[in-house]
Parts: C-alpha cells; structure tokens; sequence
C-alpha cells in the first residue's frame, strides 16, 4: 500500500504523467482491469507498466527485477513491430533494446532517445477497425467503411506511440544506470566549475599584482622624474648665483661707475605665480612664501588626481574585460 502511495504521489507530481492519466481516465472510470486484454485487443497491454508494483528490485538475475520486467515488455513489443515490417526495413531500423544495470550508458541514452522522441509504430492496429467492409451493401457504403476505420487505426496509432513514448519517461526516471549518469555528470560539472573558479582567482589575483607592480613602478619613476627636476632646479640656481656673482665682481673692478644701468637688466619668472623677478635670489625668496607653496600644491594634487583618475579607469576596464571572460566561459559550460 505505501508503494503504491508513492507511486500515485510521483504521478501526480509530474505534469506528464499526471496528464496522461487524466487522457485516460474514461478507460479507469470504467472499471477496466489494466492487467486484463479488455485494454486492448492487440494483444499487449501496457497500462500495468506504469506502476511500481510491476517490478520488485533492481537486480538482475530477479526475474520480477527492473531490468528483466522491462526488458522483456520491449522485446515484446520489438517483436510485434518487426512482424509488421520486411527485411529491408528491419535492417534499415534496429530497434534498441533495454539491456540490464550494466549496459553502457551510450546504449541507455539511444534507448531513451529512440522510444521517447523517435518511436513511430509500424503496427497495422486492424483491431481498431469499427466496421467489416465485407458487410457492406455497396461500393459507397464500403468506401465509408474504410475511411472511418482508417480513421480508428490512425488515432489508435497515436494513443499508442503516445503511450510508448510515456512509458519510456516513466521507466527513464526509475531507471538507476539514468540516476548513475546525472550523479555522475552533476559531480563533474561541480568539479569543473571549482576548477574553473580557481583559475579564474588565480588570474584575477595575477592581475591585481601586475596592476601594483604597475603603481609602483610609475610612483617610482615619478619620484625619479621629482628628483631629476629638483637637481635641474638646483642647477638652475647655481648658475644664476654665478651669473650675478660675475656681474657684481665686474661692477666692482669698474669702480661702481660704467654701463650698468645701459646692460639689459636680466628678469626671472615664476611660471606657476605668473610673475617676473628682478633676481634669482627674489625668485627664490618667493617660492618660499605661503601664496607660492599653496599654489604648487594644489597642482600638484590636480596632476597626482589626474593620473590616479586616469589609472582607476583603466582599473575598471580590465575588470570589465575579466567579467566578460567569465561570463563566456560560463555560457561556453552550458
């Protein structure tokens, strides 16, 4: 009883199999002993295969097993179709049989794959016929008669192959060797993804110390850059301090008269302050003053913002550039 609970709560459960039950309710209703021929009069009856209670195990050497039950329904039915076809075409379409728990699962999924999606009976279903053309008083009214009973074989076919390909789903979801599969394919998948993961952490974190190796390296050359413009600075200075100490040495010699004041008087110029000096040494005097020092540093927080602005852009593209990778690797998976 608790068997068969779970088998009616798995029915019901699934959209499929509860659909196909409720297409064949009329047929229950009526009281129609699914294990009897009233089901069908072509001499097979599937109706008893959906149940749990048509197998007892999964062992193969149990004769009321999974493997051996189904196993022998499909050769059955196997065998009922070829009688219905001709040597060419049992040749041209074999048909895949159900095997046991050890078939190679290539051989489980062409199962699944033919009796699910490409079955198609080859069957004549003469049993569906509703009339006996034989009894019929004319050639109309034997015309008529064929048509209709073409029509009965027909949708008798469909109900038929319909059932094939639901019983097929049914077997296919108790089917362990199925269950192995995805297990198995569900582990690799997980192993894939984690192997994946840590590359991509392993590149990530690459990148993270080529973008610091980068920072530091462009710090270092810009204190390079500082040093070899304070040294020219320096020099700059020098000269100017030898410049006026030759002027004055020669200002003395002459006595303090002479062409001073013809000679073109020299001027410095502040290009931060836009503004002119009379000397080195007033020019020098000026960048010490607080006007002068403000606003050096405030160029050079506008210069220093500048580049880091410019570096976190570049940040945001090769992280950019990464998720996209990633987002391709993850499509490329599924």
């Amino acid at each position: 009883m608790f068997k068969e609970l779970q088998n009616a709560y798995s029915v019901l459960s699934d959209p499929a199999e509860r659909k196909w039950y409720d297409d064949h309710k009329e047929a229950i209703l009526r009281g129609v002993d699914p294990t009897s021929d009233e089901a069908g009069d072509d001499g097979l009856n599937l109706w008893h295969y959906f149940s749990n209670s048509s197998y007892t195990s999964h062992d193969d050497d149990d004769p009321t097993g999974f493997y051996t039950v189904y196993g022998d329904l499909f050769d059955e039915m196997i065998e009922l179709e070829e009688d219905a076809m001709d040597a060419k075409q049992k040749a041209k379409n074999p048909f895949p049989h159900f095997g046991n728990s050890k078939t190679d699962y290539a051989d489980v999924a062409k199962f699944y794959n033919f009796w699910m999606g490409g079955f198609m009976t080859k069957r004549p279903f003469g049993h569906a016929d509703k009339y006996k053309p034989s009894d019929a008083t004319g050639r109309k009214e034997k015309r008529l008669m064929e048509a209709d009973n073409k029509k009965s074989r027909d949708a008798a076919k469909r109900e038929y192959n319909a059932t094939v390909r639901q019983l097929a789903q049914y077997m296919k979801k108790r089917d362990r060797r199925v269950m192995a599969y995805l297990r198995k394919k569900k582990e690799e998948n997980a192993k894939l993804q984690e192997q994946r993961e840590k590359e991509a952490a392993i590149e990530a974190e690459k990148q993270q110390e080529l973008r610091q190796k980068a920072r530091e390296q462009y710090w270092a050359e810009r204190e390079a850059e500082e040093e070899d413009e304070d040294f020219n600075e320096n020099m700059e200075l020098w000269n100017e301090f030898l410049k006026e100490d030759e002027k004055k040495k020669k200002k003395g010699k002459k006595g303090g008269g002479g062409d001073e004041d013809d000679e073109e008087e020299e001027t410095f110029y502040c290009d931060l302050c836009r503004k002119n000096f009379k000397s080195a040494k007033q020019l020098k005097e000026h960048e010490k003053s607080k006007k002068h020092k403000a606003l050096e540093k405030a160029e050079y927080e506008r210069i220093l913002r500048e580049e880091m602005e410019k570096m976190e852009e570049e940040d945001e593209e090769e992280e950019e550039e990464e998720q996209e990778e990633q987002e391709e690797i993850r499509l490329g998976r599924h």
